[in-house]
């Protein structure tokens, strides 16, 4: 009977699906209508946030455990090639698709997390005053710390 009233209140051509083809790959036909780039937000600054924290949560820690400086460098460098990878697809991401860019602005949640850039880049700042001078000297870590910073606020 629910088959019966579907039919007649909908053409017969909207109850057929479309023929699905499959190729060999990661993506499937549908999300090639969709660029790459085109679901990336500002939430993926949470990910350099959190790996920075960490780096430098493990730098001031009231406490030294041997090969603790060490991690916590490594997770500093980490944290400074997320942040380039993100910062470079968002640029991709304003580029190939700025609609919907755009439209993260007026998103429930997505607009929430437009202060997570900011927050990245003030924390990869501070890895580099605590962890990065070791490794790029203190004139560098403090010349990248300022650029962050300002940038940042």
């Amino acid at each position: 009977m629910i088959n019966d009233m579907t039919s007649q209140s909908m053409p017969a051509s909207d109850l057929t699906d479309p023929p699905v083809t499959r190729r060999w790959g990661f993506r499937s036909d549908l999300e090639d209508a969709v660029p790459t780039f085109g679901y990336f937000g500002p939430n993926w600054f949470a990910v350099v946030m959190g790996t920075g924290l960490i780096a430098n949560a493990a730098a001031t820690l009231p406490f030294q455990v041997v090969g603790l400086i060490g991690f916590a460098t490594g997770v500093w460098l980490l944290d400074v090639v997320l942040l380039v990878l993100i910062t470079g697809a968002t640029f991709r991401h304003w580029l190939t698709v700025p609609a919907v860019a755009r439209n993260h602005v007026n998103h429930p949640t997505m607009s929430h997390f437009y202060g997570a850039p900011a927050m990245a880049l003030l924390t990869v700042g501070a890895g580099a005053m605590l962890l990065g001078y070791r490794i790029i000297g203190i004139d560098a870590a403090v010349t990248l710390d300022a650029v962050l910073w300002v940038t940042g606020t």
